[in-house]
């Protein structure tokens, strides 16, 4: 499988999680939250949206230069501004995602077998998703900055010389 192929499926897989992350993320907002006017949550979507998917827009357009002038590979600059501002964004938002979306499998294997049982409460049933979803987004959201932190802090490269 050529290096083109993986690319295009890693980001295919990457935006495919963002899709259905953002769509249970803000159903759940919409579902408990309905007087937050739509045009608010579009353009917070839209401004995380570009946050985190500027890195991989900038390496697809750098690798497709370097793949015509045929000057070598791509390398971020090394830069501490390009490492804030568009690196750890989109490093830290896919974590995030990532994370939460495998809490979300689970939420959704059991509501659809709650709504099996119960058909009646559909509507409970949607609400309590709902604040799972949530909770589990904003837990999500307060643990991966900090275990990303600590892990900075607190991991250790041992050199071995042979």
């Amino acid at each position: 499988m050529s290096f083109a192929v993986k690319v295009i499926l890693v980001l295919l897989s990457v935006f495919i999680l963002e899709y259905y992350f953002f769509k249970r993320v803000l159903g759940s907002v919409k579902t408990l939250f309905p007087k937050i006017s739509n045009r608010k949550i579009y353009f917070t979507k839209k401004i995380v949206l570009i946050i985190i998917n500027i890195y991989p827009v900038i390496a697809i357009f750098a690798w497709i230069y370097v793949i015509i002038n045929k000057t070598g590979y791509f390398q971020p600059p090394q830069n501490i501004f390009f490492d804030y501002l568009i690196l750890y964004p989109f490093w830290v938002g896919t974590i995030i995602i990532i994370q939460a979306t495998l809490f979300f499998l689970i939420v959704e294997i059991v509501s659809f077998l709650t709504m099996l049982f119960y058909s009646n409460q559909k509507e409970k049933v949607i609400r309590i998703k709902s604040v799972i979803v949530l909770v589990v987004f904003l837990a999500s959201l307060v643990y991966v900055p900090f275990r990303i932190i600590y892990d900075y802090k607190s991991v250790e490269i041992n050199h071995i010389n042979f």
